[in-house]
């Protein structure tokens, strides 16, 4: 829901808006606008001290997200920034996701969650990392494809993908890692398989990638989703 047009006598308002007497999705956005507040804070203080002034208007956009709100008969509305740094936005892009994806992936009678991981890097080669990281698993696809079309492999390779970042503070290590949907387990197989084989015997071994059965689609898919709207975590 956003904000349209507003001036001294109205205010168009778009969306449908949120129930005002829910109050625990109240207390949710609150809480989660409250930790946005607190680290746009900061980021705004490193790049003024860093005199990186280009950041500072989207970062005092996203501090600024719901901080003016309109109640209409019992459904509050207001402007959201769409930042991915954002919690409540974060929050609102999930469940758009969970409502666009779930009842196709409820139809799979077969589904897996897979992690695709390699060995953490330190900052210095975080840029190079992600971006082999991207590129291995372009070039899976792309063989699966290649196999499919010739009929060397039957099954499809259906899924979603959401990639997560780790840091560890105390070692200052960075591992971006992939989490899967698939629509089978063979397909869950291919992947693990193919990963390994396409990177260094010590950067990605057998024992640290993950493939499981989900019995739940909403676990499931809340579970991989996750990972691709949270800012941060413990």
């Amino acid at each position: 829901s956003r904000t349209g047009i507003e001036n001294e006598n109205f205010v168009l308002l778009k969306g449908n808006g949120s129930d005002l007497l829910d109050t625990k999705s109240q207390k949710g956005r609150a809480k989660r606008k409250h930790v946005t507040k607190e680290l746009v804070k900061q980021m705004i203080l490193i790049a003024t001290e860093k005199k990186e002034d280009q950041f500072l208007p989207s970062l005092w956009n996203i501090y600024r997200c719901q901080s003016k709100v309109h109640v209409s008969n019992g459904r509050i509305y207001g402007k959201y920034c769409g930042s991915h740094v954002c919690s409540v936005c974060n929050a609102n892009r999930k469940a758009e996701m969970i409502e666009k994806y779930y009842p196709i992936i409820d139809e799979w009678t077969d589904t897996y969650h897979v992690v695709l991981t390699s060995k953490s890097v330190s900052y210095k080669h975080l840029k190079k990392h992600i971006d082999e990281t991207f590129e291995t698993f372009k070039k899976i696809k792309d063989l699966h494809r290649k196999q499919f079309q010739r009929g060397k492999v039957t099954f499809p390779l259906m899924g979603i993908k959401t990639v997560e970042c780790e840091f560890n503070p105390q070692k200052r290590w960075y591992n971006p890692h992939i989490h899967l949907i698939v629509s089978c387990e063979e397909a869950a197989i291919f992947l693990k398989r193919e990963w390994v084989k396409r990177w260094p015997e010590k950067h990605a071994q057998p024992w640290a990638q993950h493939i499981g059965k989900i019995n739940s689609t909403e676990k499931g898919i809340i579970e991989v989703l996750k990972y691709g709207t949270k800012v941060f975590s413990e």
